[in-house]
C-alpha cells in the first residue's frame, strides 16, 4: 500500500470509545466518550495547564479535571434512538451533578482513551517495529565481510569497545 492509502485507512478507522454507566435520579444511562486525535488531546493539555500546589495536577502533567470539563465535544448520551451529543451546558450539569465516584470514572475515561494506546495499537506499533528491526539486521548482515577478517564476535574486532556494567 502506499503512503497515501494508509493515509486514507488511518482516517476512516473509528476513534476509540468507551461508556461508562451514570445514575441519574434512580435510573443508568450510558455515557460514551471518545477519543480525541492525538493533535486535539495534546493542545488540549497545554490549554490547561497544572496548578501550582495540586498534586494530582503534578502527578499529570496538567489540569486534567478542567481539560475533561471543557472538552465536551468527545461524549455523548447513548439512547435506543441513537447517540446524543452533550451542549457543553449539559456537559457542565451532568459533571456537577454526578458524585465523587461516577465523576472520577469519568475522568479516568477520558484520560485512559487519550494517554493509553489500545492493546491493537501497541501490538500493531510492536509489529512494525520488530519488521524494522529484522530489516536493519538482514542490511547488516548482507554486508560483505572486509579481507582478513573471518567474523567472531564484535568484541574481539580491533574497534570494538568493551564497557563493564553491572
Amino acid at each position: 500500500m502506499t503512503f497515501e492509502d494508509d493515509l486514507k485507512a488511518a482516517q476512516q478507522k473509528p476513534r476509540r470509545t468507551a461508556d461508562v454507566v451514570v445514575t441519574l435520579a434512580g435510573n443508568t444511562h450510558a455515557v460514551r466518550l471518545t477519543a480525541m486525535s492525538g493533535i486535539d488531546w495534546a493542545e488540549a493539555t497545554v490549554r490547561h495547564p497544572l496548578r501550582p500546589g495540586v498534586a494530582f495536577d503534578a502527578q499529570y502533567g496538567y489540569n486534567v479535571h478542567g481539560l475533561v470539563r471543557a472538552e465536551f465535544g468527545m461524549a455523548s448520551l447513548v439512547s435506543e434512538d441513537g447517540d446524543k451529543s452533550f451542549s457543553e451546558a449539559d456537559w457542565h450539569t451532568l459533571l456537577d451533578t454526578l458524585d465523587g465516584g461516577a465523576a472520577g470514572d469519568v475522568v479516568n475515561t477520558v484520560f485512559t482513551l487519550n494517554e493509553f494506546a489500545s492493546d491493537e495499537d501497541v501490538k500493531s506499533t510492536k509489529k512494525a517495529l520488530d519488521s524494522s528491526l529484522k530489516y536493519l539486521a538482514s542490511l547488516s548482515n548482507s554486508e560483505s565481510t572486509p579481507a582478513g577478517l573471518t567474523g567472531g564476535s564484535p568484541a574481539s574486532s580491533p574497534s570494538a569497545s568493551t564497557k563493564a556494567t553491572e
